[in-house]
């Protein structure tokens, strides 16, 4: 089982269920297990703690919410439209962070079928491989930049694609196009 950098599993944290997708997923403690901080003077001597919210050295610019983006190399819109809603609700959303890693796709333009079926073979490929970049910045959920049904014909497929990211990354929830376009659709 991965652990993140404080030494705590992956797994540890909050179980939550999607309002809109009911989907239970695990929200990791990034932060506790961290050292605290210490204010230390010339002489060694610690000077005092520095405050805490909590036990633990919580990320500093993404200390609400971390949320691991895996987008097509290709993508070009995809993180700032995300950065936008944050800034445009930033009351609400600061301390939430988006932290790109870019899935290695063709630069190819498609124009036939075995076009498509090379970007699908690269772009499925390439995802996996993305995602465990991404753990690196301890995301606490993703979110994934691209319609899979562009290069996959039916949803039970799709589906299963996430399923297997999920299980591969220890369980990391991921938010897709087909699943909020589903739960959209059935709220309304």
């Amino acid at each position: 089982m991965r652990k993140f950098a404080n030494g705590l599993q992956r797994l540890a944290g909050a179980t939550f269920t999607g309002a809109l997708s009911k989907k239970t997923f695990v929200l990791p403690d990034v932060d506790s297990g961290y050292p605290v901080c210490k204010k230390i003077g010339k002489d060694g001597d610690e000077i005092e703690s520095l405050p805490k919210v909590k036990q633990g050295s919580p990320d500093v610019r993404s200390a609400k919410m971390k949320f691991g983006l895996l987008i097509p190399m290709t993508h070009t819109s995809m993180e700032s439209e995300l950065w936008h809603i944050i800034y445009a609700n930033r009351e609400v959303l600061n301390g939430v962070g988006i932290h790109t890693t870019n899935v290695q796709t063709p630069m190819s333009a498609l124009q036939t079928k075995e076009d498509l079926v090379n970007y699908k073979k690269q772009f499925l490929g390439g995802l996996e491989t993305a995602a465990h970049q991404a753990l690196a910045a301890e995301p606490q959920y993703f979110i994934v930049g691209m319609s899979m049904e562009h290069i996959i014909g039916e949803i039970a497929e799709i589906r299963k694609v996430f399923d297997d990211l999920e299980t591969k990354t220890d369980g990391m929830g991921c938010a897709t196009w087909h699943d909020a376009a589903k739960c959209a659709l059935e709220k309304f």
